[in-house]
């Protein structure tokens, strides 16, 4: 039997998170999407994400607690890493700024992170151009959303500081592993604008070729003896392909800035 399409988004998503999910199809009020909830924790208990098309154009990203998820708001507002919160609020906030829904919560949740039973955050992606908006909406807001609220739970400690990089993965050579998270919330924390030249490729080449930039990993993979947990915050930056491969003419690397002095 071929996989439904709940199944298909859930692996997509559980894939750049780097945790599994529980996903299902719902209809509600005429109205068709897909659920993702955390395993372990039943639907009434926990966070429940949702994505669904609106309009030809259009999609819609929730998240609300089941009605029984006491526990579950108690952890997240008990929180007290200040870098896994710090992160977190600097995302959503991005998010906030990105997909705002005229009909969505006060922003003070979004610097504050403290949840209650009926924090209800929705956001709205619209673009004519996009030939699937729900699957826009699950790369641009779903997954980093995800992310956001798994960062904050104590057993999802490596969400935060990032994942981990480095590792030996035998295919048919061995090459270093790399974490797809990573890379999503590089571009939320820092843009999608060259970390050196600052080339912004949207601007500069359209939606159509906007997509170049790499993630540079300031201390270069090439350079670890064993896996290393990389904060996408401090240890990654975006650079346009020139500038990614002006910054490894040299071993060790540039660092960044010292590239920026050589191009100044």
């Amino acid at each position: 039997m071929p996989p439904s399409e709940a199944e298909l988004l859930n692996a997509k998503v559980s894939h750049i998170v780097g945790i599994p999910l529980d996903a299902w199809q719902f209809a509600e009020e005429g109205r068709t999407g897909i659920k993702f909830s955390f395993p372990g924790w039943p639907e009434q208990t926990s966070p429940i994400f949702s994505i669904r098309q609106s309009g030809i154009f259009g999609a819609v990203v929730c998240m609300r607690f089941g009605r029984m998820a006491g526990q579950c708001i108690r952890q997240l507002n008990a929180q007290d890493n200040p870098e896994k919160r710090a992160l977190s609020s600097a995302l959503l906030q991005q998010l906030n700024i990105n997909y705002r829904d005229e009909d969505g919560i006060a922003e003070s949740i979004y610097t504050d992170l403290q949840f209650t039973g009926d924090t209800n955050i929705q956001f709205r992606y619209r673009n004519i151009d996009s030939k699937d908006p729900a699957e826009d909406g699950m790369l641009l807001i779903l997954t980093p959303l995800v992310a956001c609220i798994a960062n904050l739970f104590e057993q999802s400690e490596d969400v935060g500081e990032g994942g981990c990089e480095g590792g030996d993965k035998t295919v048919t050579l061995t090459r270093k592993e790399r974490s797809p998270r990573n890379r999503m919330l590089a571009f939320m924390v820092h843009g999608k604008t060259c970390g050196v030249c600052g080339l912004k490729p949207v601007e500069e080449f359209g939606d159509e070729l906007c997509n170049i930039l790499e993630i540079h990993h300031i201390e270069p993979l090439c350079e670890l003896k064993e896996a290393r947990i990389y904060d996408p915050r401090t240890d990654l930056i975006p650079l346009c392909p020139n500038c990614h491969k002006m910054i490894h003419t040299r071993k060790p690397a540039y660092r960044p800035e010292e590239l920026k002095e050589l191009l100044a």
